[in-house]
């Protein structure tokens, strides 16, 4: 680095070749004993602190061989729409698997105060909300003991219009279901009826009812599934997946049932999503390999929960992975070859992905590395060397096209080009705290009321040098380096300000802009060698005032 190498040997001070001197501190050599006053003395320790400063910005702009700067590279100029997500076939219920409006409770209606009926009333099925919303109520026609008389009860919807009479006969088995005709049903269980015992059910045409899918499918009231069945109630039999034959009986719940379909070979996962109320049968293959095919339905499982009737959403790989012709922002790609560098590249659209043909260029001869974002939104080619122009010829196929990126030749300082990430936070750190001990040169160093001679002079030389830089200090702003000589005289104001947000864009953006400042180019000087060679010798004057051997190295040992 030039201020480490000068630390260790300022007579061989010589990093970058200059087209003229930088200009040197004019200190008088001492005709009494050599003694520095306090400014002198201050005024020296703040040029070694911007001589610390100005070391580490000098070794992170010109030291690493990992800057970025002036290499070819060119970019997608638009966003390329891409979906970089594995999935996998899926089917789901068409609907709800209940998806009616209507619902009721309770499930076990009491019979009427003073009622004597023994036998418990039990109401299920799924409301359709026909009959609107209001008491639905169950009445005794005829009384009798069940499963010995021949007892009789009557419904009647919220309006008091009669529904249904049912006869419970005397050979009719204790879990037999009673229609009331509008998508519900009741049973008696063993015991008397009395006549003219009543039991009432709210019906409601606003609120849904939800499924339970830990409840059997032959349960009944608050004991079963809750399904809306239409017609096609589960029962003892088989469902065919993907080959598979797997037996459900009507005792299993919708939960139980899908846990044989994922114990069994079908090679899927089914789900219950509570949420949605729907069933969900995923292939565990992701991509266009995995299927998600329904064969058979015995048991009317696949109906019941509205599988059977919906179809299969294939399975398909990343964009960046699937076939360039199965890809919609590709669909204008042809066969062919590329030619990157005068290297051809073969693309073969019904084989070849976008991954494949990004590798194939970045593993040819062309000396271009082509890499997608992390979000599939952008492709980048960059050249592998920053001394010649990068040419990118689609040659026909539309590739290049349909990735956003501008054929034709990339030249060595084209757009794109900067410090990678991770330097230009260490080089924006760097100028701000370069520019932090010029300021208070600046300011510690300004007059009291008694001026120093020497150190004013100092203030002087150092003020002119960057005069001659940067004119009247605004030259630099568009880069986010501000130096306002005007306030050199003002302990209140600052010389210099850095805008770093602005400066970190122009490190990644416009790297040999800011170098360019910095080092200089074009015959001219830049402000790192201004800085360093002025502060060098100013301090170099000030130690042989001060009657040591004139080195910085003794200043800091």
């Amino acid at each position: 680095m030039l201020v480490g190498n000068t630390l260790l040997n300022l007579n061989s001070y010589s990093r970058i070749e200059r087209p003229a001197a930088a200009p040197r501190a004019a200190v008088e050599a001492p005709s009494v004993a050599p003694v520095l006053s306090f400014q002198q003395l201050q005024a020296r320790d703040q040029l070694i602190r911007v001589l610390d400063a100005v070391a580490e910005l000098d070794r992170l702009v010109n030291g690493s061989k990992t800057v970025l700067t002036g290499v070819p590279s060119s970019r997608s100029q638009s966003a390329l729409g891409l979906d970089l997500r594995d999935l996998a076939a899926t089917r789901v219920s068409t609907d709800e698997v209940n998806a009616n409006t209507g619902s009721y409770g309770p499930f076990e209606p009491a019979w009427n105060i003073g009622a004597t009926s023994t036998s418990m009333l039990t109401v299920g099925g799924d409301y359709n909300g026909e009959n609107g919303a209001g008491d639905l109520v169950l009445e005794v026609l005829r009384g009798g003991v069940r499963g010995v008389d021949r007892p009789r009860i009557r419904v009647y919807d919220p309006l008091g219009d009669r529904l249904t009479t049912r006869t419970i006969r005397e050979n009719h088995a204790l879990d037999r279901k009673y229609s009331i005709g509008n998508g519900m049903y009741f049973v008696v269980g063993a015991g008397t009826l009395t006549r003219d015992d009543t039991a009432t059910v709210t019906l409601s045409d606003t609120i849904s009812s939800a499924a339970d899918p830990d409840q059997p499918f032959i349960g009944i009231g608050s004991f079963g599934a809750n399904i809306e069945y239409s017609g096609s109630q589960v029962r003892n039999g088989t469902v065919r997946i993907n080959g598979e034959t797997i037996a459900i009986a009507e005792t299993d719940s919708i939960n139980s049932a899908l846990d044989k379909i994922n114990a069994s070979a079908a090679g899927v996962t089914a789900s219950y999503n509570e949420v949605t109320e729907q069933v969900e049968i995923v292939a565990n293959q992701t991509g266009p390999g995995g299927s998600v095919n329904l064969q058979n339905d015995n048991a009317r499982l696949f109906r019941a929960t509205k599988l059977w009737s919906g179809t299969t959403l294939p399975g398909r790989n990343a964009d960046n992975l699937a076939t360039l012709d199965q890809v919609d922002a590709f669909s204008s790609v042809s066969s062919g070859n590329l030619v990157v560098n005068g290297e051809n590249i073969a693309i073969d659209v019904g084989n070849d992905s976008l991954d494949d043909v990004l590798t194939r260029i970045s593993t040819s001869d062309a000396g271009v590395t082509a890499q997608l974002s992390p979000d599939g939104q952008r492709v980048t080619l960059t050249s592998d060397s920053a001394e010649t122009s990068m040419d990118i010829d689609a040659n026909g196929t539309g590739f290049f096209a349909a990735l956003a990126i501008q054929e034709g030749t990339v030249a060595a300082n084209g757009r794109g080009r900067g410090y990678s990430e991770r330097r230009s936070l260490k080089i924006n750190a760097a100028v701000a705290d370069t520019v932090k001990t010029l300021n208070t040169f600046f300011r510690e160093t300004a007059g009291r009321g008694r001026e120093d001679a020497t150190v004013n002079g100092l203030r002087n030389q150092l003020e002119g040098a960057l005069r001659g830089l940067l004119g009247n200090g605004e030259v630099s702003k568009a880069l986010g380096i501000r130096l306002d000589l005007d306030a050199s005289g003002d302990r209140f104001r600052d010389v210099g300000s850095v805008d770093r947000n602005r400066l970190a864009k122009k490190l990644r953006s416009s790297g040999p802009n800011v170098k360019a400042l910095l080092n200089g180019a074009d015959g001219r000087q830049g402000l790192l060698q201004i800085v360093e060679q002025f502060a060098l010798s100013a301090v170099r004057g000030l130690n042989e005032l001060s009657g040591t051997k004139g080195s910085v190295f003794d200043t800091f040992a």
